[in-house]
């Protein structure tokens, strides 16, 4: 969704067009506190859909099991061409869900 109220900014020679506000999407996969549940995750997600925000900050190290891109991927469906998903690699959980970071995609 592009909503015409917001001044959408060239992302470098890239061709795409993001939002001016990101969502930082640690936060959604209850990385930062133990009251976070999927249900407030997905709202937020879709609230920021609706105020026209297309630019979302993620990794798979978001959650030891890649729950911040799961949620992700639950919340925007087939809308992804719609958006504009910045990841990071090289840090990763382990089983006993100990943060690794080895600089490996």
């Amino acid at each position: 969704m592009i909503d015409q109220n917001l001044e959408y900014r060239p992302l470098g020679q890239t061709g795409l067009s993001i939002s001016p506000v990101a969502l930082g999407c640690w936060p959604i996969a209850g990385m930062t506190s133990l009251d976070v549940n999927d249900t407030d995750s997905l709202a937020t997600l879709r609230a920021c859909e609706s105020l026209g925000v297309n630019f979302l900050d993620t990794a798979y190290a978001y959650g030891p099991n890649g729950e911040s891109e799961r949620l992700i991927a639950e919340a925007i469906g087939d809308r992804r061409d719609n958006y504009v998903i910045a990841t990071k690699c090289g840090i990763h959980w382990n089983d006993q869900i100990e943060r690794v970071i080895n600089g490996r995609p």
